[in-house]
């Protein structure tokens, strides 16, 4: 499908005819626009912990590859010459059977059960397949990415919705619409009277000059034990009378 719509691409630019070698380079050049666009979609879900796509996450995919969304308007709204056409579907041929076996009127009422091609006719059916069918019980998370992500955006889902929750219990809560005080709360907002006053307040010189004091007050104490441990020690004259 991608090689017929490449090449109704090239038919109304005006191309009739085209190399395979450059048919081939172009068509490595599209695969990789198309895949840089599904990763910049991939990265917006993520970022806003989702799991499946939005308009807005395709338009801001868009742009991160310097396309306008105006001029892919103007391309839509341009009459379609050529239609890429649907593959024909080729009708299989019916299977031929190497061994005919007269089933009995037991096997035509038994329900069908799957046999696969190269299994001849007049060997046993399969049993059911969960007597031979091992299925993991738990999914490896690690494995999974598409798992993994789902469980990571529940996970923080819930603890957006305990800290709101933690929030509304704590601090003093407004009803948003009337006779209904637990459904929809807003949390109050403590107003300052004069809230440019802290920013004028020189609150981290204040902490960086006490701790100066405090390092020059450390630094006295460290010198003055040396001072006093590297004096020599006093010695006592006896005088004779």
């Amino acid at each position: 499908m991608m090689e017929r719509s490449l090449a109704c691409l090239l038919n109304e630019l005006g191309f009739e005819n085209i190399e395979k070698s450059a048919f081939h380079q172009l068509l490595d050049v599209a695969y990789k626009l198309l895949r840089q666009l599904i990763m910049n979609i991939k990265t917006m879900m993520e970022l806003q912990s989702r799991t499946e796509p939005c308009p807005s996450d395709v338009s801001m995919a868009i742009t991160l590859m310097n396309v306008t969304v105006n001029s892919l308007r103007q391309t839509l709204q341009n009459p379609i010459k050529h239609r890429p056409k649907s593959p024909e579907k080729v009708s299989e041929p019916p299977q031929t059977k190497l061994f005919r076996v007269n089933h009995s009127e037991m096997s035509t009422l038994s329900t069908t059960k799957y046999r696969p091609s190269h299994v001849p006719d007049y060997l046993p059916d399969y049993p059911d397949p969960h007597t031979f069918m091992a299925s993991e019980t738990f999914a490896d998370l690690r494995k999974d990415y598409t798992r993994a992500r789902q469980t990571l955006a529940e996970q923080r889902r819930a603890l957006q919705r305990s800290l709101v929750k933690f929030k509304t219990q704590t601090s003093e809560t407004i009803p948003l619409i009337k006779n209904e005080n637990e459904s929809f709360l807003l949390i109050r907002s403590k107003p300052c009277p004069l809230p440019y006053l802290y920013a004028l307040m020189p609150h981290d010189l204040l902490e960086t000059s006490d701790l100066i004091v405090n390092n020059e007050q450390l630094t006295q104490q460290q010198q003055r034990k040396l001072s006093i441990s590297e004096a020599p020690p006093r010695t006592h004259r006896l005088e004779s009378n």
